[in-house]
């Protein structure tokens, strides 16, 4: 049987995956972003639970919040960009090498688009391809997580 690690490499094998060695659990799901980012994403508070010792530099760590307005008063001195009408969406804060983004569920995006604007999942699917994540606003453009639920349907 496949663990998480495997089964987005199958799908993304392209992609320079590498796993937090015994922290499969810890995965949130993987980023996508503008330009081609694919990346692992791991929960910040299991990584800690885990008391691992090797390096988290150049990984996704995903700080958990419910909403936006928690996100920025837990990082004061950071600037955050959102995307408008998707709060539902919302996950927290990406935090890899210097940056810190805001993080968004993308299976929630599409569902929101077919019921919110009556969009079909193909045409909810190329306006988020085209609209959403193929939009660059500069460092802070948030990146888009396909959750391991989403992605293996558990």
């Amino acid at each position: 049987m496949q663990n998480n690690f495997e089964r987005f490499q199958e799908v993304y094998p392209d992609a320079e995956l590498s796993p937090i060695e015994g922290c499969d659990n810890c995965i949130v799901g993987i980023a996508e972003r503008f330009g081609g980012f694919v990346n692992l994403v791991y929960d910040e508070k299991k990584l800690k639970q885990k008391k691992k010792k090797q390096s988290t530099s150049g990984f996704v760590i995903l700080h958990g919040f419910n909403n936006a307005k928690k996100a920025c008063e837990a990082f004061p001195s950071e600037e955050f960009l959102q995307v408008d009408g998707f709060g539902k969406c919302f996950l927290g804060v990406a935090c890899w090498e210097n940056f810190k983004v805001f993080a968004y569920d993308r299976e929630k995006i599409i569902s929101t688009l077919m019921r919110r604007d009556k969009m079909s999942y193909e045409g909810a699917l190329e306006f988020f391809d085209f609209n959403i994540i193929g939009s660059y606003v500069g460092e802070k453009t948030p990146i888009f997580v396909t959750t391991v639920k989403d992605f293996i349907g558990d």
